[in-house]
């Protein structure tokens, strides 16, 4: 199997295969725990995720590793726990359905606003929805999913995997990867952060890799390893949902249209469908308005371009900020000539 290039309309199907994979492949890993309980003891299990629940119930003290992983000198345990967490996020990701299919200019729009921090609080009422998958479209070369999914309305689970990535994760047939009870297993690179408290002012606090401090060396190298596993930077994740985030708040600047695809039930047959509803989000473009040209009753002999950023704007009803994205413009006299630095950065 080879995706083609991925359209909303394909977003159902889609999101039904990566249920499968990743419960099919949870019940194997979960069926290897259980068997291994009888020799670990079923405490440890239940004890992985007892300081972060400390923690969300208003403990002091965030958990130095993310859930499902402890400090243990047994790889294997780790190895169980690590990848039943990661495939656990992408079933859940997936598991209601909420769809989101974002076309190259607002891609575009979506990582211009991921590039520079927005320094704003996020709750779970921020987020399009508690759990969802996205794919973002780029003209110019692969596009990439972005799935994520909220424990208890406080931790963020996210994931971020490119086109040919979400390919391997699909295709996996258990020869590449990280090992668990003789088989090998793919998961999709994850990372949290912890949601802001409702009601505050503060940003979203820590982000961890699922894979920092682990006890367990990188699977053997392989193609489907180098897609899914490329240099990962856990904060690139966080950025990129909580611009897509705070960009689904700029009405004006991203138009939305709900798509209603008829869409063949899992385990249903052919005459089976149902319709499933996907997000098509699109760019607006407009002319940048409610900046001044100049600042002031100062006087300048140019015009500069001052780029696309994130304005901090209150709101007293709320006692806190939102964040409202300023697009790039030109600023300066219309009759001046516009200065261009000397240096110029090719992305």
């Amino acid at each position: 199997m080879v995706l083609p290039r991925v359209t909303a309309s394909q977003m159902p199907t889609l999101a039904n295969a990566i249920y499968t994979v990743a419960g099919g492949t949870v019940t194997e890993i979960d069926r290897h725990r259980r068997q291994m309980e009888r020799v670990w003891g079923p405490a440890y299990f239940q004890d992985l995720s007892s300081s972060l629940d400390t923690y969300l119930d208003g403990g002091s003290g965030l958990p130095a590793a993310p859930v499902g992983i402890a400090d243990s000198e047994d790889a294997a345990r780790a190895q169980a726990v690590r990848l039943q967490a990661e495939l656990d996020t992408t079933g859940l990701a997936v598991r209601d359905r909420h769809l989101y299919y974002a076309g190259p200019d607002a891609t575009a729009l979506v990582l211009a606003g991921s590039s520079t921090p927005a320094d704003t609080a996020v709750t779970v009422a921020d987020l399009p929805t508690p759990s969802g998958l996205a794919y973002f479209d780029r003209d110019d070369t692969d596009g990439f999913f972005l799935a994520w999914h909220v424990y208890r309305d406080r931790l963020l689970r996210i994931q971020l995997v490119s086109k040919a990535g979400m390919n391997a994760f699909l295709t996996q047939d258990t020869t590449e990867g990280w090992e668990v009870a003789g088989y090998r297993y793919l998961p999709i690179a994850t990372t949290e952060c912890v949601l802001s408290l409702p009601d505050t002012d503060d940003s979203p606090e820590a982000v961890r890799m699922f894979r920092q401090n682990l006890y367990v060396a990188r699977p053997e190298d392989s193609p489907a390893v180098q897609l899914m596993y490329p240099d990962i930077d856990g904060k690139r994740f966080s950025d990129v949902l909580l611009s897509f985030a705070n960009m689904l708040r700029q009405t004006n600047l991203l138009e939305r249209e709900t798509l209603d695809v008829p869409t063949r039930r899992l385990g249903g047959g052919p005459r089976r469908l149902e319709d499933r509803q996907v997000t098509y989000l699109s760019y607006r473009p407009r002319t940048p308005s409610g900046e001044p040209k100049t600042a002031g009753t100062r006087h300048y002999s140019h015009r500069w371009m001052v780029r696309g950023h994130w304005k901090r704007q209150w709101y007293p009803s709320e006692n806190r900020h939102h964040p409202i994205w300023i697009e790039q413009y030109v600023a300066g006299p219309d009759d001046a000539p516009i200065k261009v630095p000397d240096k110029v950065v090719i992305v």
